[in-house]
């Protein structure tokens, strides 16, 4: 890979993403293990909130520093 299509010490954009947005799903199971108060029925809709948003963002956050084979191609190609 050409070192100047990656973004600062980037390698992996998608890996780092995803981490990123599992630690924050994590975060909000450890806030209600340490006690925030929420009901029952707040902590699952918390969490289906989380489930159904996280995939989401982590696909928009990472497409948004990733390029597909097609446009590398052309922007090697213009060079």
């Amino acid at each position: 890979m050409d070192k100047q299509l990656v973004t600062g010490d980037e390698q992996e954009p998608v890996f780092s993403r995803a981490v990123a947005v599992a630690v924050a799903t994590a975060g909000v199971g450890a806030a209600v293990a340490f006690g925030l108060p929420l009901t029952d029925a707040q902590q699952t809709a918390v969490i289906a909130v989380v489930a159904a948003v996280a995939p989401l963002v982590l696909a928009w956050w990472a497409r948004r520093h990733v390029n597909s084979p097609a446009s590398t191609a052309k922007v090697l190609d213009r060079r």
